[in-house]
């Protein structure tokens, strides 16, 4: 009787060791809705397959309740919000991994690329939901994903990891929301869920670096920076922070959770030099080694017998991006000559005495030299012998504000702001005596890009000529023409009536 007994709990011991877990990978169920502050009322009902839903100049506000999605100006008439329903309730076993994949266009004006989120939050999913009845609460999962399309005509896949939210939702249904992070909106469609599982054991697997730097760590590309839940085994992560060395590395899960931890080395520092091909002028900085550095350049030089060089907007942008690629890295921005070669003075804004710098609503990057001024009052700009010439002023900004130069009592050009970057060319105009041009108009969001003087002088005389006669007090000036209160980088400037070079 021993005997059988024995033998039949040897077989029930066999069996159980021969059984083998289970794992695999399962689309789950998704659903698809918006709402929409401008019709906060109204529902949309459930995005059929292909059809789009709309997203719109979403942005994220923190508060003392958490993180909620807003809209960063509503002024476009874009205030969509996107809202998926994740139906994980059938997986068995634990969730290993669930990848959230949908196609994103670019911008609803076509002008810009689109950026694109994923969060989620406890509300329950209807078709009926509007924006009054929606939660806007949102965690968020992951980085935000950029287009390379401009284009609304245009869609993009991106694939964003989810596992957080359906382990923490009740019975595996989470509401998912989409946000986007680019001004005019966007739209989504054919969103798709796979959930990666298995009935083994899982553990729940966190990262710590020990200097405490934010640091993103994925795992065979996908982001597991809060975490991830494993089955016992070995396993490699890489992980990657600004300023930072990339650190990869391994740890193994046995049966318990675990708090990896590691420690990442900082970049190093590397000096540039930045030139131009038309004067020795220079800038210098340093950047982190492997990252790129950006500096702002002028739209005009004025070379020392007359002739203007230009180099036009990048992008839309004064700034010149590159990426050292050794300590001491030296580069050179081209100019070309333009037609002119009788250019008398050139001044950015924000160098003219008396005016204040404006680098906000946009100014930083679409004017000339990444900056404007402005100034309440009249300020003079530049004393001018007598001659003929002509008046050029870069203009930015909203409609709303007139720009005025003035050569003495006479206007000789004027510019109404329209809302985006433009040249303004006055009219001709002839002097009989040594004249002082003022210039006004300009406001903080409405700056003066640049003021270029052009023409002849009577008698003759360059623009350097026209620096020099104005030098006797001992002023410094760079090659453009434009006084500075003294150097503060290495380069060939005017001091007393001759050229400097300053190491």
């Amino acid at each position: 009787m021993k005997k059988i007994y024995f033998m039949a709990l040897a077989s029930l011991l066999c069996a159980a060791t021969n059984v083998r877990a289970e794992e695999g990978t399962t689309s789950v169920p998704v659903k698809m809705t918006y709402v929409n502050m401008d019709e906060p009322s109204q529902s949309y009902g459930e995005i059929a397959e292909g059809e789009v839903a709309k997203s719109g100049f979403n942005k994220i506000v923190s508060s003392g309740r958490g993180d909620v999605v807003d809209f960063g100006n509503t002024g476009w008439g874009v205030n969509y919000i996107t809202y998926l329903q994740v139906n994980a309730s059938a997986i068995k076993g634990n969730i290993k991994s669930a990848t959230l994949t949908f196609e994103a266009s670019g911008s609803t004006d076509s002008k810009r690329t689109t950026g694109w989120g994923v969060g989620y939050n406890s509300s329950t999913w209807s078709s009926t939901m509007t924006y009054d009845t929606a939660t806007r609460g949102i965690i968020i999962l992951g980085d935000v994903k950029w287009t390379t399309t401009k284009s609304a005509e245009t869609f993009e896949e991106f694939s964003f990891d989810i596992a957080e939210a359906l382990k923490k939702a009740d019975r595996g249904i989470a509401t998912i929301l989409v946000y986007e992070t680019a001004a005019a909106g966007g739209y989504i469609k054919n969103p798709k869920v796979e959930v990666e599982w298995t009935t083994d054991a899982t553990y729940d697997i966190t990262f710590t670096e020990t200097n405490g730097i934010a640091a993103t760590v994925t795992m065979d590309g996908k982001d597991v920076t809060k975490g991830i839940s494993l089955a016992d085994g070995t396993y490699s992560y890489t992980a990657t922070a600004t300023g930072y060395q990339d650190y990869k590395g391994e740890f193994t899960v046995a049966g318990a959770n675990l708090n990896v931890e590691f420690t990442m080395s900082p970049k190093a520092s590397w000096n540039y030099t930045v030139k131009n091909n038309v004067n020795d002028e220079v800038k210098t900085g340093t950047c982190l080694e492997g990252l790129s550095a950006t500096v702002p350049y002028s739209r005009y030089i004025l070379a020392s017998d007359g002739t203007v060089w230009m180099k036009d907007a990048t992008n839309k942008e004064y700034n010149y991006t590159f990426t050292p690629d050794v300590d001491n890295y030296e580069t050179t921005l081209e100019y070309s000559a333009t037609e002119i070669t009788d250019g008398i003075y050139f001044v950015e804004g924000e160098d003219i005495k008396g005016m204040t710098v404006a680098t906000g609503s946009n100014a930083n990057i679409r004017c000339s030299n990444s900056a404007g001024g402005f100034a309440e009052e009249a300020v003079e700009v530049y004393t001018l012998k007598p001659g003929t010439y002509v008046v050029r002023m870069g203009v930015w900004g909203n409609g709303g504000e007139t720009f005025t130069v003035k050569a003495g009592e006479e206007t000789v050009c004027t510019a109404a702001t329209q809302g985006w970057w433009f040249e303004e060319v006055g009219t001709e105009f002839t002097l009989t005596a040594e004249t002082t041009l003022t210039f006004e108009g300009a406001t903080s969001s409405r700056p003066l890009d640049y003021i270029l003087i052009t023409g002849t002088v009577n008698g003759g005389g360059s623009a350097v000529n026209a620096v020099e006669a104005a030098n006797a007090e001992g002023k410094w000036y760079n090659l453009q023409g434009v006084q500075i209160a003294a150097p503060t980088q290495a380069g060939l400037y005017i001091h007393n009536g001759k050229k400097v070079i300053v190491k």
